[in-house]
């Protein structure tokens, strides 16, 4: 998968030859000439690592997840609320004589 530089950016998941493990990015700053330094975070180890990284490096990791979305009202909340309430199963009743 290519990806490009501006889809990098804090908040993403990345996965590559470049790093032992998926990695959250937690800042990205241009340093110029086609070059970033990154720093992220091992989502297995939670160690921080700052790396350089250069445009053809960025285009080799696998972008797994780049943004969060909180779009939505309380009103679509609710609604999604009542629903998990109305799915519940319904408890079995014994039926006959005692």
């Amino acid at each position: 998968m290519t990806t490009s530089s501006s889809q990098l950016r804090e908040g993403c998941i990345v996965v590559g030859s470049l790093f032992n493990e998926p990695m959250r990015v937690e800042t990205v700053r241009a340093g110029g000439d086609g070059t970033w330094t990154v720093g992220a975070v091992g989502t297995q180890s939670e160690w921080f690592r700052k790396v350089m990284l250069t445009t053809s490096d960025i285009n080799s990791l696998t972008i797994l997840y780049s943004d969060f979305s909180y779009e939505g009202t309380a009103a679509s909340y609710d609604r999604v609320c009542s629903g998990r309430a109305v799915a519940r199963p319904r408890r079995k009743t014994k039926t006959g004589s005692r």
